[in-house]
């Protein structure tokens, strides 16, 4: 096949079935109009070929009539020089007879204009012309030249009417029917007889003014009579019975008589001899003309049943023509609109097949796969999606649209089916993940509860390293557990209270193994995490900072950014690894664009999908940015809801910052929340080093740490490892974070408050703690660690001194 085709087949393959459809009922839509049209121009042209006709039957009418005319003038002319009834002057009769020539000659040139002829009655027509034109020098010499001779004058009428005779009997050649052919000709002999019986009538008078019957004279009697007879003759067989019954009635009477009782006189009258009739000249010439008036009349009533059938017959072509146009526009009409039906019944049902079939492809069996879940694996509820998402397809008819339709209701049936299998299937399999997952973490949190109780007494460094080894294990594996959990679609209740962003980026921090690499840089240590939203955020950084902290060099530092800027929250982490590749970004892009579901992927790599599932749940805008060899930056963007600003926090007076050698920038002021928490404290005022503030807010400052701690075990990250403990002669030493958050310290574990005891301590009774007592102290170092964050009116920056 060439490449044209090729090419053709290819445009078809894509083209619509609408356009398909339309092409095949073009071709015999074309087909038919072809011929109709080749019909319709039949039609059409028998009709003007009609319309010919009927003009030109019509001149032949004008043409007898002006031959009548001049039969008349022609007569009057040949009296004009008979002696002792002209006298070479003009009579009366002659000038009536060039007035009636006149305007039969007018009416012919006027229908003469718009005849359509064979080009050798053109030239008849021609001539015809000319001989009317040179009527008038003709008549000057008759009524003005004395020298005109009669013979010359009377030939020139002859030759006038012999043209007109000619046409008349050219007429049955211009495309009539056979029929009305021979009723031209019949009307053609007709008038040739009228003719033969004008020359008699001029002849006689010739040889009545001449005295006798001259040879020529007696030649042109006898001639003329002889093809009147003929042309009667002709006349009889061709013209239908009517005519010749109309003939012999109307041609008859007294003067006919009498004329051709002196024609046999005239015609038997030997040369040499005069001619005997019963009157002059002037009453044979009227004799005659009376008998020529009654063959003109029959002649004329014979041209108007010509007129009248070729009128008809016009009539019939066109009425022809219009029937053939209505049939062709009614069929042209039958066959565009029985197509566009079928066209449209066919593209209506495969268009609402298509319809159908992409609603069950892209809606119905995504919203079952992803409405089967761990919420929705019992058998009644999937009974039920497969239900919904397998309604079938109404079948419209049973041709082949139908029975594809109905086929694909079965695979539609089949598909939702084996989807609903694999759905519930991997819906229990999540189940039976998120179950372990829950059995497991209760299994690490006893193994991290007896680390604690082990390494509680325990002072041996060695002994500790390894238990630091152990609780370092089991927090990596609680990260693991709680990674299953969130993407087995288990998430965290949240915090009852707000957290500040520094604990929730220090305890994301402290779960990794390499924490000591990460600064964060919190601007505002006055924001706040909506309590819902902290364990799903500590959780998304985690990951992030440990995917940071593990794709770049050991050496290098992971920076963590966190900025309010108007009413959005901006955090960004960068390292200094060796980035990511296109590919690598485009996936990672594409994972936080549409979390997936739990599957083998996403075990295997957990940290991506976590992250992205916690940052969809969240509404959280993570993007990534990346530069082959200088690491990666990922911008997150946490929205008005999840974060707020305390207002009644502040930071910490100039001079105090100066004491520490810390230096601070001034702060924006943040605009502070339409609604507000209600503070869980009162602000406090800066007193001088060496109060005894600790002591007076011991009994009014809650210590949820302390509270919290003495209830229950905290939540999983916010546990340590076992720390390798200093020298056992130095007291432990516990560091806590604004919000009562404990901070990670290497060889310093939060649960070991209070120093190592002794053997022999261990031995006796259980030491009890007066919970006021501890109250007390805690609170006394809590002062000192809040006494940074006071508010200070202006907020200013203070630089220290190198």
């Amino acid at each position: 096949m060439s490449a044209q085709g090729r090419s053709t087949n290819r445009w078809l393959r894509n083209r619509a079935i609408r356009t398909k459809l339309s092409i095949i009922l073009t071709i015999p839509v074309v087909a038919v109009v072809v011929l109709a049209a080749l019909v319709f121009f039949d039609a059409y042209s028998a009709g003007q070929r009609a319309e010919e006709s009927r003009r030109a039957v019509a001149l032949g009418g004008d043409a007898g009539a002006l031959v009548a005319r001049l039969h008349h003038e022609r007569a009057a002319a040949a009296l004009v020089f008979a002696p002792g009834v002209g006298d070479g002057r003009p009579t009366a009769a002659y000038r009536s007879a060039v007035q009636d020539t006149d305007a039969a000659a007018a009416d012919f040139r006027v229908h003469r204009s718009g005849v359509r002829v064979s080009p050798d009655v053109r030239l008849v027509l021609d001539r015809i012309g000319d001989g009317l034109d040179d009527l008038s020098a003709l008549r000057r010499q008759v009524q003005d030249d004395p020298r005109a001779v009669s013979s010359v004058i009377l030939f020139r009428y002859r030759a006038l009417v012999a043209d007109l005779l000619t046409f008349r009997a050219s007429l049955s050649q211009i495309g009539v029917p056979a029929a009305t052919g021979n009723e031209l000709r019949a009307a053609a002999a007709l008038s040739q007889a009228i003719e033969a019986q004008g020359l008699l009538q001029v002849a006689v008078i010739r040889a009545l003014t001449g005295g006798v019957v001259t040879p020529a004279l007696q030649q042109e009697i006898v001639g003329a009579s002889s093809m009147s007879g003929e042309a009667v003759t002709d006349f009889q067989v061709l013209a239908p019975p009517g005519w010749r019954a109309q003939l012999n009635t109307d041609v008859n009477g007294p003067a006919v008589i009498g004329a051709e009782r002196d024609q046999g006189i005239a015609t038997r009258t030997p040369p040499g001899d005069r001619l005997k009739l019963a009157g002059d000249a002037a009453g044979w010439s009227t004799a005659m003309a009376a008998r020529m008036d009654l063959l003109h009349a029959v002649e004329a009533a014979i041209d108007r049943q010509i007129l009248d059938e070729v009128t008809a017959q016009r009539d019939a072509a066109r009425q022809s023509a219009a029937l053939v146009a209505a049939v062709v526009l009614l069929v042209l009409a039958l066959t565009a609109g029985i197509g566009m039906v079928a066209v449209r019944s066919m593209s209506r049902s495969l268009n609402g097949l298509r319809l159908q079939a992409a609603d069950v492809a892209h809606n119905r069996l995504p919203s079952l796969v992803a409405d089967i879940d761990a919420r929705h694996a019992d058998r009644d509820a999937v009974r039920e999606l497969v239900a919904a998402a397998a309604t079938p397809i109404p079948v419209d008819g049973r041709d082949e649209v139908g029975q594809v339709a109905a086929a694909f209701n079965a695979v539609a049936e089949a598909a939702a089916g084996l989807a609903a299998g694999q759905a519930a299937a991997r819906a229990s399999a999540t189940t039976i993940v998120a179950s372990l997952a829950w059995r497991l973490k209760r299994q690490v949190d006893d193994v991290a509860g007896e680390l604690d109780v082990v390494q509680r007494n325990q002072v041996d460094t060695e002994v500790l390293a390894g238990l630091y080894r152990v609780d370092t294990a089991a927090t990596r594996v609680r990260r693991r557990v709680a990674n299953l959990l969130v993407l087995a679609g288990q998430y965290s209740q949240g915090r009852p209270q707000p957290v500040s962003l520094t604990d929730v980026v220090r305890a994301a921090a402290q779960v990794i193994e390499q924490y000591e690499r990460i600064d964060e840089h919190i601007s505002d240590h006055r924001i706040f995490i909506d309590g819902p939203a902290v364990d799903d955020l500590v959780n998304l950084l985690t990951e992030l900072l440990d995917n940071a902290t593990h794709y770049s060099p050991p050496e290098s530092r992971v920076l963590l950014h966190a900025a309010a800027t108007g009413d959005l929250l901006h955090i960004q982490i960068a390292d200094r690894g060796f980035g990511m590749s296109p590919e690598t970004l485009a996936q990672v892009r594409a994972k936080f664009a549409t979390p997936g579901t739990f599957d083998e992927h996403a075990a295997r790599h957990m940290g991506i999908p976590v992250a992205a599932t916690l940052a969809h749940r969240l509404n959280l805008e993570v993007t990534f940015r990346t530069e082959q060899r200088a690491g990666t930056r990922v911008d997150i963007t946490v929205p008005t809801h999840l974060f707020m600003v305390r207002p009644d926090l502040a930071l910490p007076p100039a001079g105090l910052l100066a004491a520490t050698g810390e230096q601070t920038r001034e702060l924006p002021r943040q605009r502070p929340p339409s609604d507000p928490p209600a503070a869980t404290w009162s602000p406090l005022a800066i007193e001088p080093s060496g109060s005894d503030l600790g002591e007076r807010l011991a009994a009014t400052m809650p210590t949820p740490i302390f509270d919290e701690v003495s209830s229950r075990r905290p939540e999983p990250w916010l546990e340590s490892p076992v720390p390798f403990p200093a020298a056992p002669a130095e007291p432990p030493v516990l560091t806590f974070t604004d919000s009562n958050l404990p901070i990670r310290q290497r060889g310093r574990h939060f649960h070991d408050v209070l120093p190592a005891a002794s053997q022999a301590t261990a031995d006796a009774a259980p030491i009890r703690r007066d919970p006021a007592h501890m109250r007390h102290q805690l609170a006394g170092f809590q002062s000192s660690r809040r006494s940074r964050s006071l508010p200070v009116q202006p907020a200013h920056v203070v630089e220290a001194s190198p």
